[in-house]
């Protein structure tokens, strides 16, 4: 009965969170506090798949779910290819009210899709691939071990994306963990990747976004040696805001899966990790005045 009681009371403590959270983003966002709360700073959010066929998990978004978080970006923010955020980082100009559509891995809905709705919408996008599973049937672990399998991009397909606008990065060539492996396989993943996009898109990419992308995952020496292999960012996989003048290769994303309930949801999400960005130096000050 207690552990049963803590069940409940967790559930009950997340489901208040969540409606906490969608509030405070309906409201703030209608009433447009969020360009206040996010000047000087530059929102990319993280996509899998796009697709009907399953039922929602960590990495799926279905796509009337798809289009809502669309419509949301377009109304609240400058939708912006990543590659023009990580150009005001570099250069130290402001960021403010940009946000950066991102996908990772490879996934053939992203094509059929993910890219139709956004071309509709005039929305610009960077897709991160595995240069390794474009064209292949390979079934990574994590499809594995929910028993489904998802296809892959084609080349065709790739190549699509780009010419009709889109940017294309590289998310290393196997999906290693770039944290975990011996650093002459990490320059293996990163060099393999990036010509193989270079020969199938005829330019090297210079974006890239890391697998497994928790702080865990990401090490100094690994940083160093994307940004040896001619990268100019690393994307990561875990949330927050980046503000102007941050590192590019340390790149913050909001991961787009099932825990958000909506857009709003979301939306408080965002807001929430701004007014700790702004209180946590104010509470530093009062500490060490």
């Amino acid at each position: 009965m207690i552990s049963g009681g803590k069940v409940l009371l967790g559930r009950f403590r997340e489901g208040s969170k969540r409606l906490l959270k969608t509030l405070l983003g309906r409201v703030l966002f209608g009433l447009g506090c969020h360009k206040l709360l996010l000047s000087g700073m530059g929102v990319v959010v993280e996509f899998h798949r796009v697709n009907d066929d399953r039922k929602p998990d960590a990495m799926n978004c279905g796509t009337e779910q798809f289009m809502a978080y669309c419509r949301f970006f377009k109304t609240y923010f400058a939708v912006v290819p990543l590659r023009s955020m990580v150009d005001k980082l570099e250069a130290g100009l402001p960021l403010g009210g940009e946000l950066a559509i991102t996908f990772d891995d490879g996934y053939r809905d992203n094509a059929v899709n993910a890219a139709p709705i956004l071309k509709e919408m005039d929305l610009h996008a960077t897709f991160f691939v595995v240069s390794g599973f474009i064209g292949s049937t390979a079934v990574p672990y994590w499809d594995r071990m929910s028993g489904q399998t998802h296809s892959w991009m084609s080349e065709a397909e790739l190549v699509g994306l780009q010419d009709a606008g889109f940017e294309v990065g590289s998310h290393s060539h196997t999906h290693a963990d770039l944290g975990s492996i011996p650093m002459d396989q990490v320059r293996e993943e990163l060099s393999r990747s990036r010509s193989s996009l270079e020969s199938l898109l005829g330019r090297p990419p210079d974006l890239f976004a890391y697998p497994f992308g928790d702080p865990s995952n990401i090490t100094p020496q690994a940083q160093r040696e994307v940004r040896n292999a001619g990268y100019r960012c690393c994307a990561s996989g875990f949330g927050g805001l980046n503000a102007t003048g941050s590192d590019p290769f340390e790149l913050r994303r909001f991961a787009i899966s099932v825990w958000y309930s909506s857009p709003y949801h979301l939306a408080g999400d965002i807001l929430a990790h701004a007014l700790r960005s702004r209180i946590r130096p104010w509470l530093k000050r009062k500490a060490n005045p």
